[in-house]
């Protein structure tokens, strides 16, 4: 049985791979870069969410970090991927990594999808869907949760309707961290927050 460093080192040189080969991005796995893997796993740590939705599990490389983290104080994590072929990768990769009962592969359209109350959602998925997903799920994140979007950096123009929609947004505070293509963090307020935000979006 592998160990999920070993996991993880299989992926990262398959993707490597990929790229060098230059493949065209519907073959490749597109995984996420092993800097933001260790971020995502670092702040899920810290606020831990009971309940994460990702939203785009490809072969599984972010699910892995984010059910290692998970697994640190008992959380889950319900990973999306409507790729039939890669979701099944997704889940071997999940299970060989040892974190089967921490992680659960959907394969499905998470726009289809009877989708559960959530804590905190990674977005990476399709880039043009981005703000389409934003509104699909935020009705269902609970206050004080959040959403990280992959790419933000890397596809700044592509995504700056999503970037500008949340924000804008009333409900959220919204700021980018620079890591990897570019991270955007949306927070949803939690009671009797909006106010204090709202005043610290108009002073800073």
């Amino acid at each position: 049985m592998e160990t999920i460093e070993e996991v993880l080192e299989r992926l990262e040189i398959e993707d490597d791979r990929q790229r060098s080969e230059n493949l065209p991005y519907e073959q490749r796995d597109n995984s996420i870069p092993r800097d933001v893997g260790e971020f995502i796993s670092v702040l899920v740590r810290l606020i831990k969410p009971k309940t994460i939705v990702e939203i785009g599990s490809s072969t599984g490389y972010s699910t892995i970090w984010l059910g290692l983290a998970a697994s640190s104080y008992g959380g889950k994590v319900i990973s999306y991927e409507k790729d039939t072929n890669k979701a099944e990768k997704a889940k071997n990769n999940i299970e060989a990594a040892g974190l089967a009962d921490i992680v659960e592969i959907r394969n499905e359209d998470i726009f289809d999808a009877d989708v559960p109350g959530m804590d905190f959602v990674f977005l990476d998925a399709d880039r043009d869907d981005y703000k389409r997903h934003f509104e699909n799920i935020f009705p269902k994140l609970k206050p004080g949760g959040g959403v990280l979007a992959n790419n933000t950096l890397g596809y700044f123009e592509q995504l700056r309707k999503y970037i500008e929609h949340v924000r804008d947004h009333p409900e959220c505070n919204s700021v980018l961290i620079a890591i990897g293509h570019g991270l955007e963090l949306t927070y949803k307020f939690g009671e009797n927050e909006n106010s204090a935000f709202q005043l610290f979006t108009l002073v800073r």
